[in-house]
This record gives C-alpha cells, structure tokens and sequence, in this order.
C-alpha cells in the first residue's frame, strides 16, 4: 500500500535512485517516497498534512462500512472485506460486480511492493471498488471530497481515532466556508 522501499547504497556510502547517483541536494536521502512527499520544501524539520493529500486516510486508518481502506492508482479507493462463503455470499451479491480481480492489478501494477500487498492479503479478503457517486465505472480518487460528506456525517467511512474524528467533523463544519471563500 505505502511504499516503504529505500533507495539503495552506493559503493562509496551514498544513497542512489534506480541504481543511478544519488542527485547533490536529494530530499531527505534514504526515506520513502510517501514520507518525502510531506516535507514539499525546506526546512525539512516538520511535514506538511492536509485533508488533500493521498497519504491521509492510510495515516488517519480510515474504514468505509468498517473495513479497511486501500488505494490503487488503476482502480482508486477500495475496501478490504473479508470472502465470504456460502448464504453469506448470496446475501452480499450486489457488491460482486464492484470486487477488483487481483489479476488485472498485477498486470496494470507495475510497483512490485503494492502487487506484494495485493497478494498478501488477497488469499483471505476481497478488494472492494468504493462507489463513485458520480457512477460505478468512475473511481474514488480522495474519500475526503464534497460527494463523500454525507458517508462521513453517516458513518459510513469512519475511523477509530479520536483525534481523526475531530479533524473529520471538523473539515464537515468548514466546507461550506472553505468551498465559498474559494469561489
């Protein structure tokens, strides 16, 4: 899900990309990318969080209808549901057409850590595409936008955390505000 590859050492001690040298000033040499993205300019000494930000429900552990969340580039937002069997199923029916074929990802997925994800977890749970509210065939690409306020005011999507809670109730309080100050 998060890419937790570092980059690799060079003879000499310093960090290379690709196998290439490592550039003179290289942000934050040896971090992920994810963790990179957080710090967009100098100093380097506190990350920089928004609501905006793709790393932000992974980090806020966020769940739509209780289960967790993931992010893949080809197909957008999805939840991992456990695979049901037998009446189960049956009952749950509606959601198989939304089920992502862990195939199909391996083939558009060329990241070797989120095809590893995909795997790992892939035996036990299904990928379940969130729906859209513009329609199934579009995909999620934040779950904290405009057409995602009344799942969060509904619980939904949710998180265990007190504190994400707090931020989530209040970004729904300041839509309004932030959304005309905008215009």
């Amino acid at each position: 899900q998060v890419q937790f590859t570092k980059a690799k050492r060079l003879a000499n001690g310093e960090f290379a990309k690709n196998g290439e040298p490592r550039p003179k000033k290289m942000k934050l040499p040896g971090e992920p990318l994810w963790y990179r993205n957080l710090f967009p300019s100098l100093p380097y000494d506190q990350p920089t969080l928004s609501l905006g930000l793709q790393i932000t429900p992974l980090l806020m552990a966020m769940r739509y209808k209780g289960y967790p969340v993931a992010y893949f580039s080809s197909t957008g937002w999805c939840y991992m549901r456990p695979k049901q069997a037998g009446a189960a199923a049956a009952a749950d029916a509606h959601n198989d057409k939304h089920i992502i074929c862990v195939e199909d990802l391996k083939k558009k997925d060329k990241d070797k850590d989120r095809r590893n994800f995909f795997y790992r977890f892939s035996a036990l749970n299904d990928f379940v595409k969130i729906p859209h509210p513009s329609g199934s065939t579009a995909n999620v690409g934040s779950l904290l936008s405009k057409g995602f306020y009344q799942d969060l005011k509904e619980g939904v999507i949710s998180t265990d955390y007190p504190d994400a809670q707090e931020i989530l109730r209040t970004n729904l309080e300041s839509s309004y505000w932030v959304s005309t100050r905008s215009r």
